[in-house]
């Protein structure tokens, strides 16, 4: 439902904005880029040169988003978004507070409040930016959102995985590299790892990119999921493509049938040619002896997991509140930090943005389907990660999180049907009457 206050109260100051009725001017896209070049190519920049130079991450944090939101209320004041605020957006920035009411429920000391406001403050920024002022923005422009959040994300992924994979080089890691060399923050091998499954899945949905810059992607990106030798990674991004395939064939059946019959006998041909090659490759055997030649293939996560349910135990219905420590299940995370109340909150809304893309999936047509087709896809990938990762969509310096973000923004801004033509009635013919004279 929109947020719309009565015509008859133009005295309220934020009237006009809620009701969309602000005048759009500028260049949108040129606007827009902008801010996508903060978001998807300076944020991930700064936070592995601040890794790999010794910077604090905290500093780097808080400078980058206000960066960010300069730029974005910049780019906003000069557009001037039509576009309405919904309930949903709205919403979406008490998210923020559903770590703060386990706060109370354990002892803090004053010289660690101002680093919790903060960062709350910036989760608060963070929401207002990916939900509200990005996707009113981008709403205006003549260029499909879609097409421009998909692009700008395989630009931000493509740049990460290159800089990664020419940091670990100057390390001396390779594919060649039998043992697994870990990094710590950005450069840990496990981010890196679905850095480079992004890379590979979004250059597979995204229509509109250059095809050398598709294929650099996912040739970067697979190689750099081998070269970290990250587990998690290959599951999300197989699962990510078979989830992108089979929305694909329900759109298209004619057309990826044929495609899936083709691709299945060229990937079983390959597996015949090079299946010996490719398991003699040192990261694959390193993988294989982490997975099946061992007593604990989580690498220690289930003791972890137990650990974090016993300090859950002392606040089960609030937590303990952010930053109250965090281990590798961002569902397990969660439910420390933000209690069964927090974890129920997050589920449902993740939920409500889930049943918002299979909506568009199945009742818009063009760019409104695929964006419900992306947010799928991504969603998918967010869930599974979650799973082995402290990540979720809440994630405030994750690429794939801000991405789904925005593109959850738009979806709601989208009325459902978009795009699709009026059913047109039918006439029905019917034969002229014929009128016979009377006999007299």
């Amino acid at each position: 439902m929109s947020l719309r206050p009565p015509a008859n109260k133009k005295l309220l100051i934020p009237a006009p904005y809620l009701r969309g009725e602000i005048r759009a001017k500028g260049n949108i896209e040129k606007l827009f880029s902008a801010v996508a070049f903060c978001i998807f190519v300076i944020m991930p920049g700064a936070f592995i040169a601040a890794s790999y130079l010794g910077v604090d991450v905290e500093t780097t944090f808080v400078a980058v988003w206000i960066l960010v939101a300069m730029v974005a209320i910049y780019a906003e004041w000069q557009i001037k978004p039509k576009t309405g605020i919904f309930g949903f957006q709205v919403f979406a920035l008490f998210l923020s507070l559903i770590g703060v009411p386990g706060l109370f429920f354990i002892p803090h000391t004053w010289r660690t409040l101002p680093e919790i406001i903060a960062y709350v403050g910036v989760t608060v920024l963070r929401l207002l930016i990916v939900f509200i002022i990005v996707p009113r923005c981008i709403m205006m422009s003549k260029v499909p959102p879609i097409h421009q959040i998909l692009r700008w994300l395989v630009y931000g992924s493509l740049i990460v995985t290159l800089a990664s994979v020419l940091f670990f080089l100057t390390k001396g890691v390779t594919v060649l590299t039998p043992r697994r060399v870990l990094f710590l923050n950005w450069l840990h091998p496990n981010l890196v790892a679905l850095f480079g499954c992004l890379s590979v899945y979004v250059a597979v949905l995204a229509q509109d990119i250059n095809k050398f810059v598709k294929w650099t992607s996912i040739g970067f990106g697979a190689y750099t999921i081998l070269m970290t030798q990250g587990r998690s990674a290959i599951v999300v991004c197989l699962a990510a493509l078979l989830v992108t395939y089979i929305l694909s064939l329900i759109e298209n059946p004619k057309k990826y049938s044929l495609r899936g019959f083709l691709g299945g006998i060229g990937i079983v041909m390959l597996i015949v040619a090079f299946g010996t090659a490719f398991r003699d490759i040192p990261a694959v055997q390193n993988i294989e002896r982490r997975t099946f030649g061992t007593d604990d293939p989580t690498a220690g996560r289930l003791n972890f997991i137990e650990a974090a349910l016993e300090a859950w135990r002392n606040s089960p219905v609030f937590g303990l509140g952010f930053r109250s420590g965090g281990i590798d299940n961002v569902y397990v995370t969660l439910l420390v930090q933000t209690g069964i109340l927090g974890l129920i909150v997050y589920i449902v809304f993740f939920g409500a943005i889930m049943a918002r893309a299979f909506r568009h999936f199945k009742y818009s047509e063009g760019h409104a389907r695929l964006l419900g087709k992306a947010l799928i896809v991504m969603g998918v990938a967010i869930f599974l990660r979650g799973f082995a990762e402290r990540t979720s969509f809440l994630q405030l310096t994750d690429l794939q999180s801000n991405a789904f973000c925005i593109a959850a923004g738009v979806a709601y801004l989208t009325p459902i049907g978009h795009g699709r033509k009026p059913k047109q009635e039918k006439q029905v013919l019917r034969p002229a009457m014929s009128y016979k004279k009377p006999q007299q």
